[in-house]
């Protein structure tokens, strides 16, 4: 845990917008309301995390109204390069849907200049929204609105083109949760975990997980590696990673509050060059820290492949939310989890005192314990006896509590 609950940093909040930098280097929280969900005071304000430095900097107020539940679009923005961030619909003040899309350069990952491209967009209600690359530097804005419907803009939201009038998922069916755009297709993850792909940028889709029936899953302490997340009893949190061929899950049982990391395969079957999608369960208990409960919901995660003065380095970054303790940032990346690593096979298991939650809770942390296609974390399967605290060490390498 890299962020302190006792320095200045954003009020308890709900409905909070929050983002996080292409390459994890900070994390943008962005309105939300105070207090209870209903009769609370909306916000408009912008705090920013900086990963490296872990200090939280309240920047200047935006031009836009109080508003919650706004929809981020990260655009650019590794490796220096000055990037811009997008805001997508939301609920204002009267509680009524905002048509709204807003946009502001980010040198740093630090918006300013917010500006209104539209006010009132041709979409009714926004459920997702995200950033399609053209190929030529260029790109386009994807909505996902709330009737199931889909659209295109190809101006920063000034104006927008209906491309499908009625998907197959969405309302009334199931709504989607996580888009990403992967092997030059557009693959969409519903809430209950069926998997769709458009490679024809999102005017035709088709299933491509097959017939499974993510309803029928049977309720069992052991995941099965293959069947995928249980429907409908999942909170689905895509791990960012604009490089990533494969796509990184975490679903959180809403039953139980059990999480667990699930790759999402995506390959090409046959002669025909279609795109079939397969579940694979990496790891099937992940405990950010002992005693997660229902009140502690995981908002975000992301990785990232940063240079270094160390070389190529994977960076992972996980955003918290509880309602008590505000928001709270976790970091790790493999050359904190090698260090560990040595000092483990070193000294011991017993006189370290590392715990196995711990260990694996920092592995998980990393997600990637080396660059390229391995994404397995290692030495999950090796139980460590727990009559011990939790080793730690008081450095900057330190990224578990």
């Amino acid at each position: 845990m890299i962020s302190r609950a006792k320095e200045k940093r954003p009020l308890a909040r709900f409905g909070a917008t929050v983002a996080t930098a292409s390459d994890c280097s900070a994390v943008l929280v962005m309105g939300g309301i105070e207090g209870h969900i209903i009769g609370g005071v909306c916000l408009n304000d912008v705090w920013r995390f900086d990963v490296d430095s872990r200090t939280w900097e309240c920047l200047p107020e935006p031009s836009w109204q109080p508003r919650r539940g706004s929809l981020p679009v990260v655009i650019g923005g590794a490796e220096g390069t000055r990037g811009c961030v997008v805001l997508v619909g939301g609920t204002g003040i009267d509680a009524k849907p905002l048509r709204e899309v807003w946009k502001a350069d980010a040198p740093r990952f630090r918006p300013v200049s917010w500006s209104q491209t539209t006010h009132e967009a041709a979409w009714p209600d926004a459920a997702y929204a995200m950033w399609v690359p053209d190929g030529t530097g260029e790109g386009s804005l994807l909505v996902f609105d709330s009737l199931g419907a889909l659209w295109r803009s190809s101006d920063w939201g000034r104006s927008w083109q209906r491309l499908v009038d009625k998907l197959p998922f969405g309302w009334p069916l199931e709504q989607v949760s996580i888009v990403r755009y992967c092997n030059d297709a557009l693959v969409a993850v519903t809430m209950s975990t069926r998997v769709w792909i458009s490679q024809d940028g999102g005017v035709s889709w088709t299933r491509a997980d097959g017939n499974r029936d993510p309803h029928h899953v049977a309720r069992s302490d052991q995941v099965a590696a293959g069947v995928g997340p249980p429907g409908l009893r999942c909170q689905i949190i895509d791990v960012c990673d604009a490089d990533a061929a494969d796509m990184l899950v975490i679903a959180r049982n809403r039953e139980t509050c059990q999480l667990t990391l699930w790759r999402l395969c995506i390959q090409v079957t046959s002669s025909l060059q279609k795109l079939h999608a397969s579940w694979r369960c990496l790891v099937p208990h992940i405990h950010i820290y002992p005693g997660f409960s229902s009140v502690n919901q995981l908002v975000s995660a992301s990785r990232a492949a940063v240079h270094s003065c160390d070389g190529l380095e994977m960076r992972a970054v996980f955003v918290e939310f509880n309602p008590i303790n505000e928001f709270t940032i976790w970091r790790a990346s493999p050359v904190g989890v090698d260090r560990h690593r040595a000092m483990l096979d070193r000294l011991g298991s017993a006189q370290t005192k590392v715990d196995h939650w711990t260990w694996q809770k920092h592995i998980i942390g990393a997600l990637l314990p080396s660059m390229g296609k391995d994404w397995v974390p290692r030495d999950l399967a090796v139980s460590v006896p727990t009559d011990g605290l939790p080793y730690q060490e008081e450095n900057e390498w330190t990224y578990w509590h």
